[in-house]
């Protein structure tokens, strides 16, 4: 470092040119710290402005798929109506005692004439092969057995296989 200055010996010219440069770092000082400032302001609008460009423009591309959406379910819902339509057109018409579901229903009717809906166990009796026998003979389970499945099931060799 330099020599050290005292206050009383600096004469009265570099006092005023001390004191013109503390100013004009002041002011200086003051600049940056107002650009700063105007920075920050600039920035905060332009990322409010952002935002708000944002918003709009997902409200309206949100709008625009909502209008499309329900534009395609109203064309849908007409092409149903059509299609349901030319089916009912074109599909004879049944006479009630040809329906199947019908059909079905008398015979269940005539086979049992009791209602078993309320005893379950009644009601199994009447299932057509309400359980799976087993084959009585070795014939009869070859016979049952499928092309890749094996006729004996398979039973691990004792003893210990690790030792």
């Amino acid at each position: 470092m330099g020599p050290r200055l005292d206050v009383d010996s600096i004469d009265l010219v570099s006092r005023y040119h001390l004191h013109s440069s503390i100013q004009q770092l002041e002011r200086e000082g003051d600049a940056l710290l107002t650009s700063i400032h105007v920075n920050r302001a600039g920035w905060g609008a332009l990322c409010v402005a952002g935002g708000g460009a944002y918003y709009f423009a997902k409200t309206s591309i949100n709008a625009d798929r909502a209008s499309r959406y329900e534009a395609e379910l109203k064309k849908k819902a007409q092409l149903a109506a059509i299609e349901a339509e030319h089916r009912r057109q074109s599909q004879p018409t049944k006479a009630p005692s040809e329906n199947p579901n019908l059909q079905r229903a008398n015979m269940a009717r005539f086979q049992s004439a009791t209602d078993d809906v309320a005893s379950p166990s009644a009601e199994a009796g009447h299932d057509p092969a309400p359980t799976r026998h087993e084959p009585e003979t070795e014939a009869e389970r070859v016979l049952e057995k499928g092309k890749y499945e094996a006729a004996q099931p398979f039973r691990p060799p004792r003893g210990n296989r690790l030792g």
